[in-house]
């Protein structure tokens, strides 16, 4: 007896489902693609304490990267760090007065991440991506420049890359 709607009708649904079942588990079925891993990176000390400090808006964690005696060149205009050499107490108050009205939605270190053996210079480059108040989001490029002093990686120099 044949259906109301046509021969073809009764065993194209079949056939439909067979298929589906046949190319779902085809060896030359695409593989899903693999999710990234959202773990996060083992930075070296210098830079996990950098990434701290912007990520938590905490400048004394910039303390141990800040030099006694010596002054650090700062050039950022959109940041309204004027170009000159600042103490290390005087950054941390700069940092201090940046993390209190801007919100850090994002910092990742962009380049020089790895620090190679038996190396006394760092230039890492980092992208901070923060809010102020209920404005919109505003991203700044900033180099870091370091250097290995008696033990210890000191900033030499941070400016933006405008």
């Amino acid at each position: 007896m044949v259906s109301a709607r046509g021969p073809f009708m009764v065993w194209f649904p079949s056939l439909v489902f067979s298929l589906s079942l046949f190319l779902g588990s085809a060896p030359g079925a695409p593989a899903q693609a693999s999710q990234p891993s959202d773990r996060a990176v083992s930075l070296p000390s210098p830079l996990e304490d950098l990434t701290r400090s912007f990520r938590t808006g905490s400048p004394g964690l910039l303390r141990t990267l800040l030099p006694g005696e010596e002054k650090i060149h700062v050039s950022s205009p959109s940041l309204g760090l004027k170009n000159g050499y600042y103490s290390g107490d005087q950054i941390y108050f700069l940092f201090q007065d940046l993390f209190r009205f801007r919100k850090t939605l994002k910092f990742n270190i962009l380049k020089g991440a790895e620090i190679p053996p038996d190396s006394r210079r760092l230039n890492a480059v980092a992208r901070w991506t923060y809010r102020k108040g209920n404005s919109r989001d505003f991203t700044a490029e900033i180099s870091f420049d370091m250097v290995l002093k008696e033990g210890s990686w000191c900033i030499q120099e941070i400016r933006e890359i405008l």
